[in-house]
């Protein structure tokens, strides 16, 4: 794939242009990226149906077999087609990592607590635990200002 950039000072909106002989796996990426990053929803899939939400309804989103999964409000599980670490990216405000294979949405933080191991426990506002590994807990007291 070849990418070229111009910067013109008259254009009032970045705009991305695709030029290709088919659709193919690579733009269809792009595509979801783009939609990612300009809507600020995220499509979630579950039996061939796809479920758009919105980042304060998803509790957290994690890794486990190879898929990236998301667990909304109500408990309910989807499947995500874009890696963890561009959802971090794309919602860094929203998410904060708090291991290798899982985010968990920052706003629905209710309660930390030291851990064995210099971990945090966390407790979620819909009751869940998640611990947050040694390597993150800077990062969340510095999101934490603590």
């Amino acid at each position: 794939m070849k990418v070229n950039l111009y910067i013109d000072e008259n254009e009032k909106d970045s705009r991305i242009d695709i030029y290709s002989d088919a659709m193919n796996e690579e733009i269809e990426e792009i595509l979801k990226l783009q939609n990612l990053i300009t809507n600020k929803n995220i499509v979630a899939y579950s039996d061939d149906k796809i479920f758009i939400f919105e980042p304060e309804e998803i509790i957290r989103i994690y890794s486990e077999s190879r898929k990236v999964l998301v667990e909304t409000l109500d408990s309910k599980i989807y499947k995500l087609k874009i890696p963890l670490y561009e959802v971090e990216e794309v919602f860094q405000e929203e998410f904060i990592r708090i291991s290798k294979s899982e985010l968990v949405n920052f706003f629905q933080l209710q309660q930390l607590e030291q851990a064995f191991n210099g971990q945090i426990k966390l407790t979620l506002k819909n009751g869940q635990t998640a611990y947050v590994s040694r390597r993150f807990v800077k990062e969340l007291k510095r999101r934490l200002g603590i």
